[in-house]
């Protein structure tokens, strides 16, 4: 029987670029191209869509980018 004063470790699911495209409020293709240095937008827009995936923690997923290669 675990008492109160344990801790148990919660592991939250990884940030998906979704998340970064829904909190940026731009779509996914968009904060794609953001990340990628790709595309057509303001200045303002990459950096919002940037700022918004450092401070979520957004890290790629390594696995999703080698099945592009």
């Amino acid at each position: 029987m675990a008492s109160d004063d344990q801790h148990v470790p919660v592991f939250s699911k990884p940030v998906t670029l979704r998340d970064v495209a829904a909190q940026a409020g731009v779509s996914v293709a968009t904060a794609s191209k953001a990340l990628n240095d790709q595309g057509r937008m303001t200045a303002e827009t990459r950096e919002r869509i940037r700022e918004t995936a450092r401070r979520l923690g957004f890290r790629p997923n390594s696995l999703a980018q080698s099945l592009l290669r």
